[in-house]
């Protein structure tokens, strides 16, 4: 129960509300003095409106916060709730016995330990709530069913039960075998319909995750529960409104534009263009929390959310799962493709908008019915994190051997050294093995682009003029580098004939490939606006040929 000598401490004259970074848990956040954004009204408006409820959203958004929310309230710790929407509405004096399980720290690779530490986690629940309880030789599912009747017999109040991560057995079992994948899919299948047969003994229900599976009973079983990705009404549960930010960082935003030189509205500006743009309901916008809360803490802009670790899962997802094209700005899926009946037929794209690289632009209704919706990337860093991950799992690359060709590289436009560019991309193409090569130009295009700014050049792709779009542009001190790129291939006739006829044709079309890559240049004038603003400006043909196999480039200095 509430100790009730406890309260939220005061701020000291002058004092202000530290930034929460990475401060997942309420109670800590509230007695801390850390900023916090009331979400409480989703809260009452949660428990007041069902007793199920399912929440995705990507990871470092808020929901571990959000549970930690609910634990609090449910624990009865009213001294916490000081001030916020819910104080005066919520019926205090009632601490609810609660489980607890979060998968991102229970073992997922095998059903063994899934087991094992489903069965270690419930006995730390039983003695967080101060009871003990024998378990046999019977089923996950059955010490789960036993552990709910036991905390209602002897704490006389019905149970709460919080799921975080609670997929994370399936997403990261993705590439075993469907023998395993069932496997595991059972013990979670019998898991969850505990709950279904518990309901009886059972206050409320929250669980979180990336994707809506069927097949788990948790949604194929429960008739009551309640999904609330997508729905309006919880559109900003996790992150921040351009209003919640203004109103509660004012202090962090005004000390940042000092740092970097920027005027209040300029900083407010390049945040929202860094951190806001996701939106699950096609209307509100919502700030990543995490990468802004770090943004105003060092005072500077960096991509934080990519940085801080992607999923194994996904990056794993991905290589076995290749996308065709990930260069789109905007795609449309059926409102049903959202939700997972197949394991085996996942769209890519379904996996990057569940895991935070894709948001809805918009939602397609007709009578009523919801059809689909138009995915598009959140924001430009968004987008350039999602190729990151693509080529390094499409295409196997790694850092370090990129890393290793900056300085060549960097040295060719420097001295503007055509030879030692060619060279450096004869190794560059190396790296990728034949069978994993790209398919046409606008991959090849995305991968070499993506490449430079993985080896830290400062990239501009697809930076729009007045007469087109240059396929990549590096800026380097005082020069610009326009890069166009092509593809060419020969067809597979040729290749099983003769082969100084074979090499002797392909040289002719990576030439004639070449001459037409710096004629697009000249045509489309793509360097003008680069002339007045840079001592130099570098012009390159480059093309790509043979899935890899070959590929050069030409240089012209225009300035």
């Amino acid at each position: 129960m509430e100790n009730k000598t406890e309260k939220i401490p005061s701020l000291k004259e002058g004092q202000i509300k530290k930034l929460p970074v990475d401060v997942q848990t309420f109670e800590d956040l509230r007695m801390g003095n850390y900023i916090y954004i009331d979400k409480t009204k989703h809260v009452f408006d949660m428990i007041d409106g069902g007793r199920i409820f399912f929440l995705s959203r990507p990871r470092r958004f808020g929901k571990s916060l959000f549970l930690s929310t609910l634990q609090a309230l449910f624990e009865d710790k009213k001294y916490l709730f000081e001030g916020l929407y819910i104080y005066d509405k919520w019926e205090w004096g009632t601490e609810y016995p609660i489980i607890k399980i979060d998968f991102s720290d229970i073992r997922v690779n095998s059903i063994e330990a899934l087991i094992e530490d489903l069965q270690a986690t419930l006995e730390w629940n039983a003695g967080n709530n101060n009871i003990k309880i024998e378990y046999g030789n019977e089923s996950i599912a059955k010490k789960f069913s036993g552990l709910i009747k036991k905390l209602y017999e002897v704490k006389k109040q019905k149970v709460v039960i919080l799921i975080d991560e609670y997929d994370k057995a399936i997403r990261n079992n993705l590439d075993k075998s469907e023998k395993e994948r069932d496997g595991i899919r059972e013990v979670l299948r019998d898991f969850y319909e505990v709950i279904k047969g518990n309901d009886a003994y059972i206050r409320f229900v929250f669980l979180t995750g990336l994707l809506e599976i069927n097949g788990l009973s948790f949604f194929s079983g429960l008739n009551n529960v309640r999904n609330i990705t997508l729905k309006s009404q919880f559109s900003d549960i996790c992150g921040y409104t351009q209003t919640e930010l203004e109103s509660n960082f004012d202090y962090y935003i005004t000390e940042m534009a000092k740092a970097i030189g920027y005027d209040k509205k300029e900083t407010l500006k390049e945040i929202k263009d860094c951190y806001d743009g996701y939106t699950w309901d096609g209307k509100t916008k919502m700030y990543n929390p995490y990468s802004v809360l770090n943004a105003l803490a060092d005072k500077e802009f960096n991509n934080y959310w990519f940085e801080s670790g992607t999923s194994a899962s996904l990056e794993k997802f991905i290589r076995n799962n290749p996308m065709q094209d990930f260069d789109f700005e905007e795609i449309y899926f059926l409102w049903s493709d959202l939700t997972i009946v197949n394991l085996d037929a996942i769209e890519p794209e379904i996996m990057l908008f569940r895991n935070g690289y894709l948001t809805i632009k918009d939602i397609e209704q007709e009578h009523g019915k919801t059809i689909g919706c138009t995915f598009v990337w959140p924001n430009a860093e968004v987008k350039e994190s999602a190729k990151k991950i693509a080529l390094f799992a499409m295409y196997e690359l790694k850092s370090k051997k990129l890393a290793n060709l900056r300085k060549p590289f960097l040295e060719s436009f420097k001295s503007f050294d055509e030879e030692l560019f060619n060279k450096t991309l004869s190794s560059f193409i190396s790296l990728i093995s034949y069978k994993k090569a790209p398919k046409g130009e606008a991959a090849y295009q995305a991968l070499f682009g993506t490449s430079l700014d993985i080896m830290g050049f400062n990239i501009l792709n697809e930076l729009p003029t007045s007469k087109g779009r240059p396929d990549i542009v590096i800026i380097y001190g005082d020069t610009a580098i326009i890069i166009e790129v092509k593809y060419v291939e020969i067809d597979k006739k040729v290749q099983k004939g003769n082969k100084k006829v074979f090499e002797k044709r392909l040289n002719e079309k990576i030439e004639s490939g070449i001459k037409a890559a710096l004629k697009q240049i000249a045509e489309k004038k793509y360097y003008e606006r680069f002339e007045l603003e840079y001592d130099k400006v570098l012009l390159i043909g480059l093309v790509f040929a043979q899935k890899g196999q070959k590929a050069r480039a030409k240089f012209e200095r225009i300035k």
